[in-house]
């Protein structure tokens, strides 16, 4: 899926809705969800360290943050996922295509398996540029590097997501005529 992303979609049966999908797509936004929290919190901290002094132990609050906002990250990303799929088939009806709601559904549900590797990347990097600080705090003399690094993945990481979302609406268009 992540890797051969065309020949996933052009053997998709889209008109056959299964649970096993929607759990799928469950366990990946639960596992997206628990990545964005963390690196949020974490990266949150190197914004609130900027102008104030940590207290010790405080590895162990964002870590609780980055926990409790994996809630409201994953009832974001159900909505965005359902707002995903109706626009794609508007946008499919609209130019002619074929593409009903339910096939883009369970389509995008398939889709979800792209999100983690960004995720999972954001996250190491948010985390590990707070834990080299709380270890060596000399290493704030890299926060350019890290902000640069934290952006780059997050470009590649958009252009990445449109990548196989484009992919997967080209092969399933066409799919169970």
């Amino acid at each position: 899926m992540l890797f051969r992303t065309d020949t996933f979609y052009r053997t998709l049966l889209t008109r056959h809705y299964t649970h096993q999908s929607v759990r799928f797509a469950r366990a990946h936004w639960a596992i997206c969800a628990l990545l964005a929290g963390l690196a949020a919190a974490f990266h949150g901290s190197f914004v609130f360290a900027a102008n104030y002094r940590l207290p010790p132990g405080h590895l162990i609050t964002l870590l609780a943050l980055g926990i409790a906002a994996a809630v409201p990250i994953y009832l974001l990303m159900l909505g965005i996922h359902r707002l995903a799929s109706w626009l794609s088939s508007m946008e499919g009806a609209y130019h002619g295509m074929r593409l009903p709601f339910a096939a883009v559904r369970r389509a995008m549900l398939f889709h979800t398996a792209v999100y983690w590797p960004v995720f999972a990347l954001a996250a190491v990097t948010c985390i590990g540029y707070r834990v080299a600080v709380a270890i060596e705090p000399g290493m704030t003399a890299h926060a350019t590097a890290y902000l640069y690094t934290l952006c780059t993945i997050v470009v590649i990481g958009a252009g990445y997501f449109f990548w196989a979302y484009w992919r997967a609406m080209i092969h399933i268009r066409y799919a169970n005529r």
